[in-house]
């Protein structure tokens, strides 16, 4: 019965979130897919409470390449790429800020966390001559961060590489390289300071 009431009332939400998606494509000849996208999802992040977490849900159910069912964002988080894959049972901390991730699912993800578009995200220029951002959008190089399912991503971390399944994300955790399945990476750049797939062989 909860999760019938829960799903009609995520249904009731999908009708502003069509509003938003018909303004955000008057607007993309204009300003381009992304920034089209950003606008609206900037603005859902403004609002507190339930209703900010079943507007938010609805707005990126029908515009990200996946979004389930199931999916949790907390006031101040927004996903900054319409790319992204979000699987079931996600939770997203406030003011998180993502760009082109796949969310495996049971993903649990703190407070102020920043997963940009991989590292090359902005680009470098070679000489101060060259532009690097065309019409207000940044012309670097885009990659998709993978997450796996059932990983936590501690508050503040920062994560420009992929995440394996089942790991531990430390808070304030910089991840510049891949880390394995089942590891606890801590540290600035982060490193692997244990396995918890070699824990879990221990006990068995």
């Amino acid at each position: 019965m909860r999760r019938l009431v829960k799903r009609a009332i995520q249904i009731i939400f999908l009708v502003p979130a069509i509003i938003l998606v018909l303004l955000s494509a008057v607007a993309r000849p204009i300003v381009g897919r992304r920034q089209a996208f950003a606008g609206p999802a900037q603005f859902v992040a403004l609002f507190p409470g339930l209703v900010g977490v079943y507007l938010r849900w609805a707005y990126y159910f029908i515009t990200l390449k996946k979004c389930s069912w199931d999916v949790t964002i907390e006031f101040g988080s927004f996903f900054s790429c319409p790319d992204a894959e979000v699987g079931w049972f996600v939770y997203i901390g406030s003011y998180s800020i993502l760009g082109s991730v796949r969310l495996g699912n049971h993903v649990r993800i703190a407070s102020g966390v920043s997963i940009p578009s991989g590292r090359y995200q902005h680009a470098v220029p070679r000489e101060r001559t060259e532009v690097t951002i065309h019409n207000g959008i940044d012309t670097g190089r885009f990659e998709t961060i993978q997450i796996g399912c059932e990983t936590w991503i501690g508050e503040r971390a920062v994560i420009m590489a992929d995440v394996g399944a089942r790991c531990i994300v430390g808070a304030g955790a910089v991840v510049c390289q891949p880390i394995p399945d089942g590891t606890v990476a801590v540290g600035v750049p982060a490193k692997a300071v244990r396995s918890l797939d070699s824990d879990t062989e221990k006990k068995g």
